[in-house]
């Protein structure tokens, strides 16, 4: 019965206007959504100290409430544990959404009514967006929706509150929403699976359990919906995925650096689909891609934006907005939503593309390693490293890590060792520093060795020879001819970089 797509194809484009109506005079929207947010919660502790009640005009907010980041949070999210349910934002918060964190504490984003309906809403309008452009492709929505998420329950904390992955959370939340109950026969969502501790046993269960199903969309994390349905491809011996599910025709994709992945996510299916990307984080939902141009446009109702020039490096630098942005540079964005999150830099870095209308792309996380969400910090990098150092009773004169997409995502340490201090195991000094990674960032656990296991794969130690680091520098520098940009960068997911060491080698060792 061909009942969605019919839906789909009759009224798309009535829901698509009724959703982006507020889109359409973009700067209204955003005026009107920061007084909202900001009156809605001048009674908070948050908003009592930064003088929300006092803000009449956008300088007004920028003035009273500086850029912050997770660690001034961090008080107002204990105090709200603690019982102190209006320190941070007067909406109920429904659950606490884990990250990873600096120093293996990892962060708890909280998640209201309003994040769990907008990131419903950004999903539709994106296969509004799509019918739309594509009438004749919509029979896609009478299959089954694969939404690939993790298992939505780690814990509760001290307050009741439970603890979750966004994706998880998104998918389940929890009976909040009665009517996913009139939905579900529409969409495949193992969670009896998703229980299972056994990582390949988990994989292995779905593996059989969906090509009884006639999975046509699918939509979740990049880098974990390809791990999955390589394991789909490794258990089932098959050449590739359309072998499986042989009617599945589109995905939404959503994490960042989506286009490094799409090649390899072509050879996985057999043949192109259509792909579409979202820009969704556990902080909210941002922008969706409209069209088959790979850019994406801000949903203007979602948060209230603001953003850093990249190349400019005055930190008194005004904070703009959406109509202030400038066509090919670089931006962080600052975000500013109903659930607690007030001038809070996300570190991301976007691109624009286009200013009319605003059209942007993710560049790369500022301050961090990232290649499959982990965020690895230079300070968790620096621990593991000098952690094995010690245990492996080593030294080293310089090192640094380049994280690559290709054959897999994964990290390569490149290590000059002093001489008579090298380890006496390269091969455990190596797994020593994944160890403690693992300890250290929670999703790189998940990713590499948890539940999401093949996300990541293992690292790659290469050993230099003597002033390899000077030599490699050196080649940069008589390629740009320009001594101020001559040194490599010491974490960097640029694989050019790699091309610096080529005979510089001593040998390179690997993790089974």
């Amino acid at each position: 019965m061909k009942f969605l797509s019919l839906i789909g194809k009759s009224f798309g484009n009535y829901l698509l206007n009724y959703f982006e109506d507020k889109n359409e005079a973009p700067i209204k929207t955003q005026i009107k959504l920061l007084s909202k947010i900001l009156k809605y919660n001048s009674t908070t502790n948050f908003g009592k100290k930064h003088h929300f009640s006092e803000v009449r005009s956008i300088r007004d907010f920028q003035k009273n409430c500086k850029i912050i980041d997770y660690s001034y949070l961090v008080p107002y999210i204990r105090a709200t544990i603690e019982g102190n349910k209006n320190a941070l934002t007067n909406s109920k918060i429904l659950y606490w959404a884990q990250t990873s964190g600096t120093l293996g504490a990892p962060k708890l984003i909280p998640i209201t009514k309003f994040i769990i309906d907008t990131y419903s809403s950004l999903s539709v309008r994106i296969i509004l967006h799509y019918i739309k452009e594509y009438p004749e492709r919509s029979e896609f929505l009478d299959g089954k929706w694969f939404l690939l998420s993790s298992y939505p329950l780690l814990r509760y904390e001290k307050d009741g509150t439970p603890v979750g992955f966004i994706t998880g959370i998104i998918m389940h939340p929890f009976g909040i929403y009665s009517w996913k109950k009139f939905i579900r026969p529409f969409y495949y969502y193992p969670i009896k699976f998703l229980q299972i501790r056994d990582v390949e046993t988990r994989f292995k269960r779905i593996a059989v359990d969906i090509k009884n199903k006639n999975i046509t969309y699918t939509m979740g994390v990049t880098s974990v919906i390809m791990n999955f349905f390589e394991k789909i491809i490794e258990y089932n011996n098959v050449n590739n995925l359309l072998e499986i599910i042989p009617n599945y025709k589109f995905a939404i994709f959503s994490g960042g650096g989506t286009r490094k992945y799409i090649d390899r996510f072509y050879k996985i299916v057999g043949r192109k689909i259509d792909v579409r990307e979202g820009y969704f984080a556990t902080e909210g939902s941002f922008a969706i891609q409209k069209s088959d141009k790979p850019v994406m446009e801000f949903a203007y109702d979602s948060c209230f934006y603001e953003f850093l020039p990249v190349s400019n490096k005055n930190k008194g630098i005004e904070r703009l907005i959406i109509d202030q942005l400038e066509k090919n540079k670089e931006y962080s964005l600052i975000i500013t939503c109903y659930n607690g999150l007030y001038a809070y830099t996300m570190n991301d870095i976007i691109k624009v593309i286009s200013t009319d209308p605003l059209q942007i792309q993710f560049s790369y996380r500022s301050g961090v390693i990232d290649l499959a969400d982990e965020k690895l910090t230079p300070n968790e990098i620096n621990m593991a490293v000098m952690y094995s150092a010690n245990k492996n009773n080593c030294d080293f004169i310089d090192y640094c890590l380049v994280g690559v997409y290709n054959p897999k995502p994964h990290y390569i340490f490149i290590f000059e060792f002093k001489d008579k201090n090298t380890p006496k195991d390269y091969t455990l000094f190596l797994k020593d520093i994944d160890l403690k990674l693992q300890e250290l960032n929670n999703i790189y656990y998940f990713n590499i060795a948890g539940p999401n296991k093949g996300t990541l794969t293992s690292p790659e130690l290469w050993v230099l020879k003597k002033n390899g680091f000077i030599e490699a520098n050196n080649r940069k520098i008589n390629e740009f001819d320009n001594i101020g940009q001559s040194k490599i960068n010491r974490y960097s997911t640029d694989s050019t970089i790699l091309k610096y060491f080529d005979d510089l080698i001593i040998s390179k060792y690997y993790l089974e």
